[in-house]
C-alpha cells in the first residue's frame, strides 16, 4: 500500500513502521514547498552606484550590518541573507535577471528596521 506522506526536499520519507512517525499522530506531516535556494534565485539583484555598500537584515531578527566591496565584475552575495549586489556598470539584465535599485533596497531595509522610509 502506497503511503500518502509528503516527501521533503531531502527525500525524507519514513517507512510505515518507523517510530519517528509518532510525531504525526495528531496531524499531518507539514512540508514547506518553498526551498531557500529557489527563493534566493527569485530575489532581484540590487544594482548599486557605489563601490562599497552595506547589507542589513532589517531589524532585530535580521543580521548585522555588513559592508561589501563591489569593485569586481561579478555579483556579490551577502553572506548572511544571500541578497545579491552588483555595480551598475557591470549589470547586464540578460545575464543577471531582474533588479532593484540600491535606493529602493535602503527604503526596504529602513522600513523593516525602523518602520519608516529612508
Amino acid at each position: 500500500m502506497a503511503s500518502k506522506e509528503p516527501i521533503t526536499h531531502t527525500g525524507q520519507k519514513y517507512s510505515p513502521d518507523d517510530y519517528r512517525k509518532i510525531r504525526f499522530e495528531t496531524g499531518p506531516k507539514l512540508v514547506n514547498k518553498n526551498f531557500a535556494i529557489d527563493l534566493i534565485k527569485e530575489d532581484p539583484v540590487v544594482v548599486c552606484d557605489q563601490r562599497t555598500i552595506w547589507s542589513s537584515g532589517g531589524g532585530p531578527l535580521g543580521h548585522p550590518k555588513i559592508f561589501i566591496n563591489l569593485s569586481n565584475n561579478h555579483v556579490h552575495d551577502c553572506q548572511y541573507s544571500g541578497r545579491k549586489f552588483i555595480m551598475r556598470k557591470f549589470y547586464d539584465p540578460s545575464q543577471h535577471g531582474k533588479s532593484i535599485d540600491y535606493k529602493d533596497y535602503l527604503v526596504e531595509m529602513n522600513q523593516k528596521e525602523f518602520g519608516m522610509a529612508a
